[in-house]
This record gives structure tokens, sequence and C-alpha cells, in this order.
């Protein structure tokens, strides 16, 4: 940049750069900290009604609230499950006519998941319990993350020197009951659920739930051991998803303790239904390492020796209605923050508790 440019206070280091799906991105200074702040392409909010029509104007202004409204609900959503490796949503706001999502810049340690699946048990134990923490706050807010893979997790160390594992960037996710188009649902190919592959690519309509993230763990936890995907016939299908749509089946290193492969089995079978919640995904792994007793039969599961079974039928698993596009669940109480919202009055100055704020006119 020629100069450094100020976007609301924050001290640009760079231009945006291109991310996919037409977002940018780049880092900042504020108030002495580092900030990652990324700028949606859509909506565009116009305000200048020499430049526009004033009918165009009004149709893009609605539909800059309608996503603001959206946004900022799962937002208030996800800072409500933070533990400490939650990076939270810290800004929202309109700026020169598009809107931009501020967080925490985390320093992350540079490492793959080959180092990973080099570390010990231990370590590694208390890396998959973490995301699994962080996921099961997320689904007890009817949150579906949708867009699980290495790139969304960071590594830092603790002041102990423990490797912690941080969960970024929400804007993939979408509430349970209020799921997007299909063209709007994260498509990171090699994570995604079979059950998501119907629906993008192949037009069925279902209901898609949590156990979509429970899916794509389970393929982030085998590779974060053994440093590889389960095996599949990759040069016939290409992603684990296409496999089991097609009646394949997923094979489990025998390089993984047997409690829990059989558990990361249970987190990839075809019937979502079958799957474990994430809940009781942590129970096991606590159980595991001798955190808690079992909370569960400890009968063996019946599996297929070598992988196991992928031809599983969904019953009784009937879509639920979408809710109409205008129907969003607010948090009640939001202060204000001037520009978060294209014209928008603020509510009395006495409302401070929360994040964002409900503009008067929504």
């Amino acid at each position: 940049m020629a100069k450094a440019t100020v976007v609301k206070g924050y001290t640009l280091e760079n231009d945006f750069f291109n991310l996919s799906g037409g977002a940018q991105w780049t880092f900042a200074q504020k108030d002495g900290k580092d900030w990652f702040i990324k700028r949606f392409k859509d909506p565009v909010c116009p305000k200048d009604e020499s430049a526009y029509d004033k009918e165009l104007i009004r149709e893009k202004l609605a539909q800059g609230i309608r996503f603001y409204k959206q946004k900022r609900a799962i937002y208030d959503a996800v800072n409500a499950c933070d533990n400490g490796n939650i990076v939270t949503i810290e800004d929202f706001f309109l700026w020169e006519c598009r809107y931009h999502v501020v967080t925490e810049r985390i320093h992350a340690e540079n490492i793959d998941v080959k180092d990973i699946a080099a570390m010990p048990e231990k370590e590694k134990y208390l890396l998959l319990k973490t995301l699994t923490s962080n996921m099961m706050r997320l689904h007890e807010k009817k949150l579906i993350y949708a867009d699980i893979r290495p790139d969304n997790i960071l590594f830092k160390r603790s002041p102990t020197g423990k490797l912690v594992a941080k969960l970024i960037d929400f804007d993939g996710c979408y509430f349970e009951y209020d799921p997007p188009e299909p063209k709007g649902i994260p498509l990171s190919e090699p994570y995604i659920a079979p059950e998501t592959g119907e629906v993008v690519f192949d037009g069925k309509e279902i209901h898609l739930t949590t156990k979509v993230d429970v899916f794509s763990l389970g393929l982030l936890f085998h590779l974060y051991w053994v440093g590889e995907m389960p095996e599949f016939d990759e040069e016939e299908y290409g992603f684990a998803f296409g496999a089991l749509l097609d009646g394949g089946t997923l094979t489990v290193s025998g390089d993984i303790p047997y409690r829990l492969a059989a558990l990361i089995r249970r987190m990839l079978l075809r019937d979502p239904e079958g799957r474990p919640t994430m809940a009781e995904v942590l129970q096991e792994l606590k159980a595991i390492t001798g955190d808690v007793p079992a909370a569960h039969s400890t009968e063996k599961p019946a599996v297929k020796t070598g992988g196991f079974s992928s031809n599983i039928t969904i019953s009784g698993f009937k879509a639920a209605k979408k809710p109409a596009a205008d129907v969003i669940i607010l948090p009640d109480k939001l202060p204000y923050r001037e520009g978060e919202a294209p014209g928008a009055a603020a509510p009395p100055k006495s409302d401070k508790t929360g994040l964002f704020y409900v503009p008067s006119d929504f």
C-alpha cells in the first residue's frame, strides 16, 4: 500500500488478499493488538443515490440487513461458546458498502498433520478432546460448523508449552433449524459428509444436522493420528463421501488404538443417525484416557474386519421443513455499535449487554 489504510480504526498491514468464494482478508493493528479482518464480497450496500437507482438501493439495503441479522445471530452464538480455544468474533460492521468481520490474529505454530501424527499419544488425545469440546459447545447452540478441515484449526503453545488447538473461521456456520441454500454450504470436499454430498451434488432434500460435523471430525481424527485419511478407492471415488455414497467402505488404520479406532468407525458411519453425538464422542475420549468411566456398554462394536460396512439405509429420517426465509432467531439484548447495519438507529444507551445490537427498524 502507498500509505496506511484505516478501516473503522483498524490500520491495515496490507491491501486485502482474495479468498475462495470472493471474500478478502488482511491483518491489521488497533489498540496495540493484532487483528484478522475479512471483507465479504456480498452483499453490497450502496448509498449514493446519484450513482444508483433508488429502488436498487432499497433492494440492496434490504439484502444487507438480512445478511447482518443472520451473521450477527451466528456470531453471538459462537461467542457464547467461548472456552479459550474458539477464536471469537470481536467486531462486525459495515464499511464503504461492504461488511467486515474481525477476530484476533493467531500467531500459530507451523505444524502439519505429519508433525501431529508423530506426537506422543497423550498429547494427541489432548488435541482430540480439545477439538471435540469446541465442536460440542457449538452443537449445544444448534450450530453446524460445516467446514471442519486442517486449515481451520490453528495450533499455539500454551504458557506451559502444551500444543493447543484453536478453532477459527465461523463464516460457514449455520443453525441446524435455518440451513442455507445448497450453494451456500461450505464444500471442503475431502471432509464433507455423505448427506452433504447428496444435498449439494444430487439435489436431495435432506435435513442436515450436527452429525455432518461428527463425520468430518472422524476423518480429521484419523488424519491427525496416523497422518493419512482412512483407506478407500481414491482413483474410483476421489473423496471419502463419494465412496460411501456408492456403497464402498472406509478402512480405519490398524495403527490406531482399538477403542479410538472403534469410535472413529462410528463417527464415519454412512447413516448420520448411527453416528454418536459430539458429547458422546467427548465422553468416550475421556473414558479412553481415564478421565471418566465409560458411559456405555463395554460390548465390542460389531464392525467388519479391516474396515466397516457403509451399506446402511437411512430409515425413519425425514427432512424437516425449512423455516421461512424471514424467520431469524435473534438474541434479546445486544448493544449498539455505530455503522454496523445500514440505516440503523441506536436503541437506548443503557442497553450494554452482549456484543451486537438490534437496530430499531429491523
